[in-house]
């Protein structure tokens, strides 16, 4: 797995640019997606890829790991991706 910043000098290695626009453009896509699925509420489908939707999960019963009490998570909202079948067929 890499982090951000490998991620931004591959981009940035790939497309031609510095490692700061690839910074900028990295996070302005990542940026545009939060906003699309917490504000505007919309699923986003990114051809070849996936499709990114907001869903609800229910409360449950947890048990913490050291203490062994049981206790309640809240409902929540997570963001649920879905993998194109031909996400592999990148070339």
């Amino acid at each position: 797995m890499i982090n951000g910043s490998e991620f931004n000098k591959l981009y940035a290695k790939e497309n031609g640019v510095s490692q700061r626009e690839a910074a900028f453009t990295c996070e302005s896509v990542f940026r545009l997606l939060r906003k699309l699925l917490y504000k505007d509420r919309k699923s986003v489908r990114a051809p070849r890829l996936g499709v990114f939707r907001l869903c609800r999960a229910p409360q449950k019963r947890v048990r913490h790991p050291s203490s062994g009490e049981m206790t309640v998570t809240p409902e929540r909202e997570i963001i649920r991706f879905r993998q194109s079948e031909t996400s592999l067929d990148f070339d």
